[in-house]
């Protein structure tokens, strides 16, 4: 246990170092007992966030696996090292639709550490688009004095393997951003952002039954697939009834036709246990955050408490709800300070409350522009109203889920005979007007869902099918976290 524990005027406390959005590392002391939420309420307490659901908290286990800390469990019986990455957690759709300025803020310093890390693959042309709304909201408008010459960039590397060449076409966009405010240049990355294919997107490792290498991704739509940077499938949550995983193997189960009988399962395979395991949770919170109206929990029976199985469950609020929250708490005008270093290419975090030496620039929310931008449909997809839970041992070797739609639960579970040595712990899942996006039934077949987002135009004049269209740079997929 690597864990340093401090002695306090309020008894033992235990210390933990935690990344920031912003690159700064800040230490905050918490309860030995203290759980993973326990942790993150007081990161956002001290910064002020009220849409927090989005983000959590990131760590490395003794693999060297990125994983997500756990909500209801201590912190202590989760990791050895009290290391974390504060980050977005669920990419929504459109960030435009965020309630806060100050969230769409952080959204913006996420897409920033993306890019920079080459977890945003884009094309050259989107990558220094995007570059040049940073340097908007961070330098503001460009002068006659800079003499055409970039290198009031600083030095900043704003991608990897950025050029002269490069830096020379953010420049040139970055003279037609004349005017904007911080948080205009905000919306436009974010807007920019949202439309790149692989926006949010973190690859997975896996293989098909034929041992074909791929990568597996989850996002808001569903479970997607990839050949390289490639899309090749989309599992949307609308035709998935259960998600399983046994030892090494993830299992996709699709919805039947009509009335008939179950597609095939489609399986991958990944390298470790904890792997598979590790990617499954991430399906099983993405569909709970995005498809679910609320989250209730089940107890169950002391007879199916001893079954194996695991016991993981999304605990937190679901989009829906975070969003009626937001909205309800919302304060108008409310203002933070935006803090700029002459080191960092990120703008650094501060406390709502508290200026931070150096330059600052303050601002406030704009909010009827931002409006203007929001959907007056709500949130889309298929919803969900109840989340079953369990409570067994989390060191098992499988578990599922089963999500089912307008179709008889007990009919098509009592014919479930692939899953009946695992933990039957359900999803019921109930359809509502929405985003409904056809499923492939193979690997060799694309589908693409619909986005109902797209309704909104662009904010700026570059159409994205002249900024995201292009040639791909390879750049390397590499973890978020810089401990």
């Amino acid at each position: 246990m690597t864990s340093s524990v401090t002695k306090t005027k309020t008894g033992k406390q235990i210390s933990c170092k935690v990344h920031m959005l912003d690159d700064q590392d800040l230490p905050f002391y918490i309860d030995p007992k203290a759980t993973g939420q326990d942790l993150l309420n007081t990161i956002c307490n001290n910064i002020d966030l009220l849409e927090r659901d989005y983000f959590g908290l990131e760590y490395l286990d003794s693999h060297r696996n990125v994983c997500w800390l756990e909500s209801d469990k201590p912190i202590l019986k989760q990791v050895s090292e009290t290391k974390f990455s504060f980050c977005v957690k669920f990419y929504t759709p459109d960030p435009g639709q965020l309630e806060e300025e100050f969230t769409r803020y952080l959204f913006a310093l996420q897409i920033k550490r993306d890019l920079a890390v080459g977890a945003l693959l884009c094309s050259d042309n989107t990558a220094a688009l995007l570059a040049s709304y940073i340097v908007q909201a961070e330098i503001g408008d460009y002068l006659d004095s800079y003499n055409n010459n970039p290198s009031y960039f600083n030095n900043h590397k704003y991608f990897p393997h950025q050029t002269v060449e490069h830096e020379i076409r953010i420049m040139n966009f970055h003279r037609n951003h004349l005017g904007q405010y911080p948080t205009d240049a905000d919306l436009n990355l974010l807007d920019i952002s949202r439309k790149v294919e692989l926006y949010g997107i973190k690859m997975h490792p896996a293989k098909d039954h034929e041992q074909i290498h791929l990568n597996l991704s989850v996002a808001h739509m569903g479970i997607l697939v990839f050949q390289n940077i490639t899309k090749i499938n989309t599992f949307s949550w609308a035709k998935v009834r259960k998600l399983s995983f046994k030892r090494k193997k993830f299992l996709i189960k699709l919805q039947p036709e009509g009335y008939g009988y179950y597609k095939d399962t489609v399986e991958f395979y990944f390298d470790t246990r904890d792997e598979c395991k590790n990617f499954w949770k991430k399906c099983i919170e993405y569909h709970a955050f995005f498809r679910c109206v609320t989250i209730q929990r089940l107890h169950r029976s002391k007879k199916k408490l001893l079954a194996g199985g695991s016991s993981f469950r999304y605990h937190g609020r679901t989009q829906k709800e975070i969003t009626e929250y937001a909205r309800e708490n919302y304060t108008k005008n409310r203002s933070f300070t935006r803090s700029y270093s002459n080191t960092r290419a990120v703008a650094p975090i501060v406390n709502r409350s508290h200026r931070s030496p150096g330059s600052t620039i303050k601002t406030s929310e704009t909010i009827e522009s931002v409006r203007q931008h929001k959907s007056q449909t709500g949130l889309t997809g298929d919803t969900a109203n109840v989340y079953q839970q369990v409570y067994c041992d989390d060191s098992s070797t499988h578990g599922s889920r089963t999500l089912d739609s307008k179709y008889s639960r007990d009919r098509y579970d009592l014919s479930d005979e692939q899953n009946t040595d695992e933990d039957e712990d359900e999803l019921i899942q109930k359809s509502t007007n929405g985003l409904s996006s056809p499923s492939p039934t193979n690997i060799g077949r694309s589908s693409e869902p619909s986005h109902a987002d797209e309704s909104h135009g662009p904010l700026i004049q570059h159409p994205i099918d002249q900024v995201d269209k292009g040639k791909l740079r390879k750049f390397s997929i590499c973890d978020r976290i810089q401990m």
